[in-house]
């Protein structure tokens, strides 16, 4: 018995240690939380099984009429009584507190402000996404009617009016032909899946992260040139997103991820 308790006190000190440490961390306490339970079960079981062999003991005693048996019986209920009624008071507190405080900070209306918000954010992109696809589409369509070398004079012009930041023009195989752009960014060399999917498609589209978190929309095209006849070309549009919408994006996002954690943590 002296053994079955103390290495209960360990099990039970290492779980509360566990719950502790795992409640400090959102993530660690998502990973680990149906082996939090498992063990706590087990533990839980244990202790039920100890206490159920306890008192088919005492059952035994009582009906052996063994000195001392019902002196033992009043302790047991009396100690019980001890153990079980604050531990009922403790709970129902317990129970209303986790149903009326936490539960009232996790407000439905908050969570659906954060999607929608998100969502919005989302949309302007995709918007803008296709609205770059639209003018990749009509930019390729006025290439394909020119010979090869007028392409870059139409590039340059397209890019001084303000249709496009930056506009680029590569070969079938992905080398680059030609490029202009207003802005620093560096022409993105497309792979031969891009290429492909953008052949077969008729269009391929990509929100980019450069290493400042400058969001740019990027757009290839096809173009059908007439002049080497039969020859295909891609055309490439790059677009920056706004310094202002691409802050408020991150930050809707930033904290619906925040409110997640908070919300698994609960």
């Amino acid at each position: 018995m002296k053994y079955l308790i103390f290495i209960s006190g360990l099990i039970g000190a290492f779980l509360l240690y566990l719950l502790s440490s795992a409640s400090a961390n959102t993530e660690l306490f998502s990973h680990n939380y149906y082996t939090l339970l498992a063990l706590a079960g087990i533990l839980a079981l244990c202790l039920s099984v100890l206490v159920g062999y306890q008192l088919w003991q005492l059952r035994e005693k009582l009906k052996r009429q063994i000195f001392g048996a019902k002196l033992t019986l009043r302790l047991a209920l009396f100690f019980s009584l001890i153990a079980i009624l604050p531990g009922l008071l403790v709970y129902a507190v317990s129970v209303h507190f986790l149903g009326k405080s936490i539960e009232s900070w996790f407000d439905v209306r908050v969570e659906n402000a954060l999607e929608g918000g998100l969502n919005l954010g989302r949309s302007s992109l995709e918007n803008g996404l296709q609205d770059l696809v639209k003018k990749g589409k009509f930019i390729a369509l006025v290439l394909s009617e020119q010979p090869l070398d007028r392409n870059k004079t139409t590039l340059n012009k397209m890019v001084n009016v303000g249709a496009v930041e930056e506009a680029a023009l590569f070969d079938k195989k992905g080398k680059q032909l030609s490029v202009m752009s207003k802005t620093k960014l560096l022409p993105y060399l497309p792979d031969s899946k891009m290429l492909q999917q953008a052949l077969t498609q008729g269009y391929y589209s990509v929100i980019d992260t450069l290493t400042d978190n400058t969001l740019v929309l990027r757009v290839l095209v096809p173009v059908n040139s007439v002049s080497p006849p039969g020859e295909i070309h891609f055309l490439q549009l790059a677009q920056p997103v706004s310094n202002q919408l691409a802050v408020d994006t991150e930050a809707v996002q930033s904290v619906y991820r925040d409110y997640q954690e908070l919300s698994r943590s609960r």
